[in-house]
């Protein structure tokens, strides 16, 4: 039984985490900035071994107080996400996504904890010469376009846990998230987005062309590759990606979400352009991860295919629909 920490632990991914670290017998403290525990984490609220802790991971007094001494893992996951979020407030995305680490980094310095660092493809930028590989260039767009500003703040944080693991031997690992889906998944991201607008009736909305590709994660994946570079030796002091193989475009992906909610026939993709709802915004044509380092070192491989993901996914919603009726 290991005593660990999980920052941003209300979120979708973290939510996930959690329920795999407190399954395993794990003494799991969670920091997050609700002040009451996130819903996404009711369904866990009366294990033993949960502690939860309202703080802002930027207050070092308040994450000072609520780490264990003994801490052996942080896995920090708190930092604003979702395009809408970052391009509405790139400030508070910058302070947020670094200022955060910096308190976290002091924390394990001091206890001699491993960090397991939640990046993300967007490090990458618009280069498109796929597969990305861990040591492929970042390719940026220019300073004013809000949109880079999450992807800067987090590979500035790479380098920060790099700088400090070269200097300070602070063990730690970084995992580069490629478009994490699933259940309890916010629908200000792509894939609960266009599920949210099938259930109720309405095309799923696809930005710009459409032709634009991604490859998209089930979170039980996504989970496993966290944990196995959280525990392989060789892992540590490296970057890997987390990301699925199956490459798609997001009009094709608009058209599988109809099928699979059962509306083929009914509802098209409605085509909306970026410029109407971001000031400033670029979108990267292709994203695909490199994964052979994941293989090589932490035995990891995405499973989920993209049709299973997404019918365990509408499971999910459906479910809480029924609910929310009674």
């Amino acid at each position: 039984m290991a005593q660990v920490v999980v920052t941003g632990g209300g979120g979708f991914i973290g939510s996930h985490l959690i329920g795999a670290l407190l399954t395993r017998g794990d003494e799991v403290t969670v920091i997050d900035l609700c002040e009451d525990i996130p819903w996404r984490l009711s369904h866990l609220s009366g294990r033993g071994n949960l502690r939860y802790v309202a703080a802002d991971v930027r207050d070092r007094q308040k994450c000072e107080e609520a780490i264990p001494g003994s801490c052996s893992k942080i896995f920090h996951l708190a930092a604003v996400v979702g395009v809408r979020n970052y391009c509405s407030d790139p400030l508070e995305t910058i302070d947020t996504n670094i200022g955060g680490l910096r308190t976290i980094l002091g924390a394990a310095l001091l206890r001699g904890s491993k960090i397991i660092f939640a990046s993300t493809s967007e490090v990458y930028g618009k280069n498109s010469k796929v597969p990305l590989g861990e040591d492929s260039d970042r390719v940026l767009g220019p300073t004013s376009i809000d949109r880079w500003s999450y992807g800067s703040s987090k590979a500035i944080c790479e380098h920060m846990l790099f700088a400090t693991h070269r200097k300070h031997s602070l063990p730690m690992v970084i995992v580069r998230l490629f478009n994490a889906y699933g259940p309890r998944q916010k629908p200000i991201f792509a894939i609960p987005a266009m599920i949210d607008e099938v259930v109720n009736g309405r095309g799923p909305r696809v930005y710009d062309s459409g032709e634009q590709t991604r490859c998209f994660t089930f979170a039980d994946d996504v989970i496993e590759g966290i944990l196995r570079a959280s525990e392989r030796p060789l892992a540590e002091g490296q970057a890997f990606n987390i990301g699925s193989s199956q490459e798609i475009t997001m009009a094709s992906l608009a058209r599988k979400v109809i099928d699979v909610g059962g509306k083929s026939g009914e509802l098209e993709p409605r085509f909306v352009d970026t410029k109407g709802i971001y000031r400033s915004y670029e979108d990267p044509s292709r994203r695909v991860p490199g994964v052979s380092r994941a293989k090589e070192v932490l035995g990891w491989a995405a499973k989920t295919s993209l049709d299973t993901g997404l019918r365990k996914t509408f499971e999910f919603v459906r479910m809480e629909i029924d609910q929310e009726r009674g």
